[in-house]
């Protein structure tokens, strides 16, 4: 594993995203909250939707991930080609434990300024060598400010549980590695 120097001050890389790759973004965040409903994803079925929300309202964590998911993608390098935001039903039944979000690395996003990298139990599990990168994003403006990564070992102590009635850790942005130090073997080539 990877240990890298913490630094007192972690700077954002900001990535601009136009109008256009918004609109697409929430037509695709309506897709794959249907595929996340329909094979039953806990994180999904968990959330409470109220009757009375617009379908923006009810697509709007997706819309926050996959923003997430297109700036590390370009920060990375890679173009939207090499990378599929939605799956066929049999597909996404199949690979959903085995595929990161972008290349090798696993996107989690939130709208929260002072948001936390979330790891839950099943990422100590299934993906605990996979860099997970924090992504804040603001949906007004298009811009997703990529925060730094860490490994899913590095938020698995008792001190960033948040809540008693779970496992999910709390990681704060201000340990995160700089995203400019996550090794280049995770850069497109």
């Amino acid at each position: 594993m990877i240990k890298l120097r913490k630094p007192t001050t972690n700077p954002d890389i900001t990535i601009k995203l136009t109008k256009a790759e918004l609109l697409e973004l929430t037509k695709l965040a309506k897709e794959r909250y249907n595929q996340n409903r329909a094979a039953n994803n806990p994180t999904i079925t968990m959330r409470k939707i109220e009757e009375d929300k617009t379908d923006s309202d009810k697509y709007r964590h997706e819309v926050i991930g996959l923003c997430g998911e297109l700036a590390v993608l370009k920060y990375l390098g890679f173009s939207k080609a090499d990378h599929t935001f939605t799956y066929s039903q049999t597909e996404f039944n199949k690979i959903k434990r085995t595929i990161n979000d972008v290349g090798r690395v696993e996107v989690r996003s939130t709208h929260y300024f002072n948001g936390s990298l979330i790891i839950k139990k099943p990422d100590l599990k299934y993906n605990p060598d996979v860099p997970f990168i924090l992504c804040v994003v603001n949906l007004e403006t298009g811009t997703v400010f990529i925060k730094g990564w860490a490994f899913p070992i590095d938020a698995a102590y008792p001190e960033y549980i948040r809540h008693s009635y779970t496992t999910e850790y709390f990681y704060p942005a201000k340990k995160l590695n700089p995203i400019n130090d996550l090794p280049k073997d995770y850069f497109k080539k």
